[in-house]
């Protein structure tokens, strides 16, 4: 049921067979999750982290967090004040106290914008448009090595030269990277509170070699068992996929103990990863509609995995539709050197109308109308 409300659930995405760990697997993550807390809290104390964290209770470096972040983290509390009797998931307007519908086109700046992030975000843009969404840009950029500025104004300039127009978000390289590090701290402050509720994670610092020696190129269970603290540097942070855990998403159902195994949500050099930090960002912004590629299927596995562990549910209730990929003419799947020129897609009329056919023909396949 949608959490305070006693109303079913929409989105047909569900969690089944989902096995409980036996209860000494529980004493165990536990253990860890507590050494974790308490062994990342004095290791930025020591390296006076540049990440606002802790600064007294955990409560004042959440409510820290969510002043930086200019609101974000107020959803769990609004969605518990609101109206009784109706879900309200969702992130409220600026004006009016009106609860909206919400979607997002999230790019990675680890290259300019190629052809099929300008498709996928033109659909999105159709979607809010045709079903009175707000649009948010929320542009991933949390691995400093890769994100550099000129990717990201290559994002908003060319979004903007498409004609797509957010309600939320960044508008400036400036703005982006002012917000980064209170990101990571809002992203670590969602991990304290789930470890502290029982999230089954663990710390590991397996070699490269022998995370490529398992099927899943994860953690063969060696680490689980150890109860190690997690140390910055030397060990990342896994969440427990217990066997038989099989999420449904859409009607296809991924088994992901099988294809993804334990996964990372903190990484080895202290930043949330990718599955855990969007979906953390998702709720937070109150997502209620996610447009995404194909091969993100497993992705949206995981994340429905974690939604699970999270204070609000709401990810879970999301409208989630996966598009086709951007194939070749003989029907293969073009790889991201191939989609992205060494210098952006160049600004031509040509240009503008190849996007808008792709768009066109993947918001076909997911019920979506491009004009």
């Amino acid at each position: 049921p949608t959490p305070g409300t006693g109303a079913p659930a929409t989105n047909p995405v569900q969690l089944v067979g989902v096995h409980e760990p036996s209860s000494s697997a529980c004493a165990a993550v536990g253990r860890v999750a507590r050494h974790t807390v308490a062994r990342r809290a004095a290791v930025r104390r020591a390296r006076g982290s540049t990440l606002p964290l802790s600064h007294g209770s955990h409560e004042g470096g959440t409510r820290q967090a969510e002043e930086i972040l200019s609101g974000v983290g107020w959803h769990a509390r609004a969605r518990a004040e609101g109206p009784r009797g109706r879900s309200c998931h969702g992130e409220r307007g600026a004006r009016g106290g009106r609860w909206a519908m919400q979607t997002r086109v999230a790019p990675t700046p680890s290259g300019f914008l190629h052809v099929g992030n300008a498709a996928n975000a033109l659909v999105t843009s159709a979607w809010a448009m045709d079903d009175g969404l707000e649009l948010r840009l929320r542009i991933d950029d949390l691995d400093d090595a890769r994100a550099r500025p000129e990717y990201i104004e290559d994002i908003l300039k060319l979004l903007d030269w498409l004609g797509i127009r957010w309600t939320h978000g960044p508008r400036t390289v400036v703005e982006c990277q002012e917000a980064r590090a209170a990101r990571s701290t809002r992203a670590w402050d969602v991990l304290e509170q789930a470890l502290q509720a029982g999230m089954p994670a663990y710390a590991c610092n397996c070699s490269r070699r022998t995370l490529a020696a398992t099927p899943t190129h994860g953690c063969p269970g060696d680490c689980r068992a150890a109860d190690r603290p997690l140390d910055v540097g030397e060990s990342a942070l896994r969440i427990h996929v217990p066997p038989g855990t099989t999420i449904d998403v859409q009607g296809e159902a991924v088994e992901l103990d099988l294809v993804l195994g334990d996964f990372i949500v903190w990484r080895r050099d202290d930043r949330p990863a990718y599955q855990w930090f969007s979906v953390v960002e998702d709720t937070d912004h109150g997502t209620t509609h996610i447009l995404r590629g194909e091969d993100l299927r497993v992705s949206t596995a995981a994340q429905l995995y974690l939604a699970g562990f999270l204070p609000d549910a709401g990810f879970l209730e999301a409208d989630i539709r996966h598009h086709p990929l951007v194939l070749d003419d003989a029907g293969l799947k073009l790889s991201k050197s191939q989609l992205r020129r060494a210098s952006g897609l160049p600004r031509s009329p040509q240009t503008r109308e190849a996007i808008r056919r792709w768009a066109v023909e993947l918001g076909g396949a997911v019920g979506v109308k491009v004009p």
